[in-house]
């Protein structure tokens, strides 16, 4: 016990750690040692003088520094590396490739793949994430081009503040000081460049970015759009999937019985909502009068006029 204090507070004193005074330390470190790797610790008397105790592994060739993983402890981080594969190509993991090599020639294995997440197809922009990454974890103003759908490209200086992705594509939440006051939504796959402007001081968000996106379904929220509550129905046959797949995170069944039920959420009315009812089809009806459901309406009627036509 003289001889592991010693070389225990040698190595303590190195690191600049006051050295253990208490044998007991050492007894409570040894049961630690013995119960997190499984092994048994041994005690054996010196033949010379009995009042001595020397203490070693009963496994000779055991060591903390060469101690191979068990079954469970290689299928759990299997398990973790599976999920993490399908970040790959993904700006800044790309060490998961070897990563995932590394760990499979240390363990000898040779799992297959299984899990798969749905990635967009054209991942446009994708090339901008790591510096809008970085520049949100630096704090850095930025110069972006930014192109709508059926508009010309516009430069806007903007203070990114969070890179959220919705229905496969990527967005960057920021402020740009064209509209300081509001939060802007732009899409990567419109961004055409981005660059960081060290000459801008940084302007922080000042607002809970969970609170913002908390009452809308998607990532628009109209800036004086105020929440309301909508009562819809559901088919007894959509009723499990929207269960386990809701609408929102407010969803809440008022009323069920065996043909359907009543379900509420509490929202800001989107067009990615709208977008959300109209995918659910004759399974789902809007009964609160309002304008999401009249929208509802209008598409539908649209969608008969348009699959009514000779053409």
């Amino acid at each position: 016990m003289k001889e592991i204090l010693r070389v225990i507070n040698d190595v303590l004193e190195c690191h600049g750690i006051c050295p253990v005074l208490s044998k007991d330390t050492i007894f409570l470190d040894m049961d630690a040692l013995s119960n997190e790797y499984h092994v048994d610790i041994m005690k054996i008397r010196d033949k010379f003088d009995n009042r001595v105790i020397r203490y070693r592994y009963e496994n000779l060739s055991f060591s903390i520094f060469n101690n191979p993983l068990r079954d469970e402890e290689i299928k759990e981080i299997k398990e973790a590396l599976d999920v993490l594969s399908s970040f790959r190509g993904l700006p800044q993991c790309g060490c998961i490739d070897e990563l995932c090599v590394r760990f499979d020639v240390a363990c000898e294995t040779n799992g297959h793949k299984v899990v798969q997440f749905e990635e967009s197809c054209m991942n446009l922009g994708m090339e901008h994430f790591s510096c809008i990454f970085r520049a949100i974890i630096d704090q850095k103003a930025a110069v972006i081009t930014y192109k709508r759908f059926g508009h010309d490209k516009r430069q806007h200086k903007v203070f990114p503040y969070y890179l959220k992705q919705f229905d496969h594509r990527w967005y960057l939440v920021a402020r740009s000081t064209h509209h300081l006051e509001s939060i802007c939504i732009f899409s990567l796959d419109r961004l055409l460049s981005f660059e960081e402007d060290p000459e801008t001081e940084y302007i922080p968000i000042g607002i809970d970015i969970d609170e913002y996106f908390k009452d809308v379904c998607g990532i628009t929220r109209p800036d004086h759009g105020i929440p309301i509550t909508i009562r819809f129905y559901v088919n007894a046959t959509r009723l499990p999937y929207l269960m386990t797949n809701p609408i929102h995170q407010s969803q809440v069944i008022r009323v069920q019985n065996h043909i359907g039920a009543i379900l509420t959420i509490h929202v800001i009315p989107t067009p990615e909502l709208l977008m959300r009812f109209l995918s659910l089809g004759k399974d789902v009806r809007i009964i609160t009068s309002c304008q999401l459901r009249r929208e509802v309406v209008e598409n539908c009627k649209r969608v008969v006029r348009m699959y009514g036509s000779s053409t």
